[in-house]
């Protein structure tokens, strides 16, 4: 029952704020900063999408390949001797 009440508000609330978009984009004086806020968020969310990208990048190129992992931990447990 605790699904349905929060599938029912995952689309109460997004159709009142579509609405509520749309009038305060088309029907009031408010369009110049709707529109501004509006870009803004969008340049903001794909800027931060791209240094996500890059900061995983960085972190990518800096872990250890599993094998040499592998062979270390084989190193420590036999003694230096390879199966």
């Amino acid at each position: 029952m605790g699904h349905q009440k929060i599938g029912l508000l995952l689309i109460i609330i997004p159709v009142i704020s579509i609405c509520l978009y749309g009038y305060l984009l088309f029907f009031t004086n408010y369009w110049i900063l709707v529109s501004k806020i509006t870009l803004f968020t969008i340049v903001a969310v794909v800027l931060g999408i791209l240094i996500w990208i890059g900061i995983s990048m960085i972190e990518a190129s800096n872990k250890v390949p599993l094998e040499q992992i592998k062979s270390e931990i084989e190193k420590e447990i036999f003694g230096g001797e390879e199966e």
